[in-house]
């Protein structure tokens, strides 16, 4: 485990938000019902540390959604403000126009990142 994860207080530095799943993703189910004893275990993990709650979707048993726990929220928190801090002390030396090119240059990635993940829900 990580300096950063652990003063955040989280077992791994893998604590992610969840995301939005595209259309394909939810039809797959051969693909999620092979991951599912991890993700369950992972999620069991995280109930009993009262960092998330299950929540039952009424109109298909089988379905149960992850919602963060006020706990949960204050661990993402603090591990975002602290993986945050890490990185701005790892670049603190830097020019003012290095970070600034490195921020624009992220934001683009994110972005085509982003315009590529839309073309794949498509096909």
């Amino acid at each position: 485990m990580s300096t950063w994860s652990r003063s955040a207080g989280l077992l791994r530095p893998r604590l992610r938000a969840p995301g939005r799943r595209s259309a394909a993703d939810q039809r797959d189910r051969g693909e999620d019902a092979a991951r599912q004893p991890h993700v369950t275990r992972q999620v069991q993990q995280l109930e009993r540390r009262g960092l998330v709650r299950r929540i039952g979707d009424p109109n298909d048993r089988r379905v149960s959604y992850i919602e963060p726990t006020d706990k949960g929220r204050a661990a993402a928190d603090r591990y975002a403000r602290t993986l945050i801090g890490w990185f701005t002390g790892a670049i603190s030396h830097w020019s003012a126009r290095d970070r600034e090119d490195l921020g624009r240059l992220l934001a683009r990635f994110a972005d085509d990142v982003t315009a590529h993940l839309a073309t794949l829900d498509d096909t």
